[in-house]
């Protein structure tokens, strides 16, 4: 949530790269452009490297997208355009 406090998550399971997969990609789907990262993650790259996806920022309604997410996480009621 954003301006609140952070939440630090420790996984130690087996299926750690899973979740972390399922949250890279989608951080990577609301925010496709954006470079900053919002979570650190300290184990191996390739695991990242194999849930990078590809956004046809032509025909998809990326920025609508990351807008409405960005709402949400605000509080913002109405997210219709």
């Amino acid at each position: 949530m954003p301006l609140h406090d952070l939440v630090i998550i420790d996984l130690a399971a087996f299926a750690n790269p899973d979740i972390v997969l399922a949250l890279y990609k989608a951080w990577q789907y609301l925010k496709p452009l954006w470079a900053d990262w919002t979570f650190l993650y300290y184990g191996p790259e390739s695991v990242l490297r194999e849930g990078e996806i590809t956004v046809d920022y032509e025909n998809d309604p990326w920025f609508d997208r990351t807008l409405v997410a960005y709402c949400v996480a605000y509080g913002v009621s109405n997210t219709t355009t």
